[in-house]
């Protein structure tokens, strides 16, 4: 059987793609009030990121890079039990409806492309701290400064071949072709 998760033990971790990381922030927006700065940003307690490694290496590696990397694409990761209470986005002020064991065995196999699961042993969950399987929901997706991405809030890996699943599911999504109904 596959192993789909990983800890490194890199002396320094570098960002790379399939990394989990926690406690990253989201810059919904930013206003000036009244002459004053003001930051509406959330909170995920994990992120998966999707970035491509050989841009995220060749970032990390030149310290003066006419092209370099500012930010990070990453999705955020959802507790199962949680996303099937509709409370994943509790932290943004959205609320939704509960989730039926029906729809969660579509997303599970892989029916639904807006949806992927990653399943993690019980063993792994232990032994990262993880309490519950994740959800992807690939319609929320943001970029993230690289600097939030220290050794410290680093988690675990995907293994590559689960990674480059992720990515191609997501890249699916992003790309599908909404076609409209044609009726004669």
């Amino acid at each position: 059987m596959y192993n789909l998760v990983k800890k490194r033990n890199d002396e320094l971790i570098q960002v790379d793609q399939g990394d989990i990381y926690s406690d990253i922030k989201f810059f919904k927006n930013i206003y000036i009030v009244d002459g004053e700065l003001e930051v509406e940003e959330c909170d995920f307690s994990k992120v998966l990121v999707l970035s491509q490694s050989c841009d995220l290496h060749r970032e990390q590696e030149k310290s003066e890079n006419e092209n370099e990397i500012l930010t990070v694409l990453v999705v955020p990761l959802f507790e199962v039990e949680t996303f099937k209470k509709g409370e994943h986005l509790i932290n943004i002020g959205k609320q939704f409806d509960v989730v039926g064991k029906k729809l969660i065995d579509r997303y599970t196999t892989g029916e639904h492309e807006r949806y992927h699961i990653i399943n993690i042993k019980s063993d792994d969950k232990r032994k990262f701290n993880i309490p519950d399987d994740f959800i992807i929901d690939f319609r929320y997706f943001f970029t993230a400064d690289i600097k939030q991405f220290k050794k410290e809030k680093y988690v675990m890996s995907l293994e590559p071949l689960f990674r480059e699943k992720v990515t191609q599911r997501f890249s699916n999504y992003l790309s599908r072709i909404g076609l409209p109904i044609i009726t004669e």
